[in-house]
């Protein structure tokens, strides 16, 4: 088992920042049905938080693309680290999705199917 200080030396402070990045994203989703507002803290939930989420989402994925890449040309003691990582990785992007997906399929709903 490793420690937890040795699994965030392992993925990397980029890394890092990236995952809790999309756990701040998955945190604030926005609910479905919430009205647009254009002024205070709700302009941040209502605008940039949908907007930032599926980018966040893509570069994730590219991520662990990249990841399996350094998977497949690792070396045999070095593959457990990028198992790891993959692995924390695909938990986060899941998670991302998950809260997310109620909010994007009301938007992407067209008015006449709801």
């Amino acid at each position: 088992m490793i420690s937890a200080r040795a699994f965030a030396a392992e993925l990397g402070v980029l890394r890092m920042a990236l995952l809790a990045l999309t756990g701040i994203l998955a945190l604030s989703a926005t609910d479905p049905g919430v009205p647009l507002s254009l002024q205070g803290f709700t302009l941040i939930r209502t605008l940039v938080l949908p907007a930032a989420a599926p980018l966040v989402f893509f570069v994730l994925l590219f991520d662990i693309l990249m990841s399996s890449v350094r998977l497949a040309d690792a070396l045999p003691e070095a593959r457990a680290r990028w198992r790891r990582v993959l692995a924390a990785e695909v938990v986060f992007v899941l998670w991302l999705l998950l809260s997310w997906l109620p909010f994007f399929r009301e938007v992407l709903t067209p008015v006449a199917e709801r």
